[in-house]
């Protein structure tokens, strides 16, 4: 996971490891601070979503990829 951090740890995802391929983000749709978590709702280069959760906790990253007929997350 490489991030963009200004003023806090983990501001802006760049790019991320999924299934052993490195993907560039090219929005960010949502983002969210939950107590456990900061999440990012992402589209790729390619379109595809994803959601991007950082577990404070642990300074760990889950990474999901998002059905687009599926309710926003959150």
């Amino acid at each position: 996971m490489e991030t963009y951090s200004g003023h806090r740890l983990h501001t802006r995802p760049r790019r991320f490891k999924f299934e052993r391929e490195w993907l560039e983000v090219a929005e960010v749709v949502g983002q969210w601070q939950e107590p456990e978590n900061l999440t990012f709702l992402v589209t790729t280069n390619d379109a595809r979503q994803y959601v991007l959760k950082y577990y404070h906790h642990g300074d760990t990253w889950k990474i999901d990829l998002w059905p687009r007929s599926g309710p926003a997350p959150g």
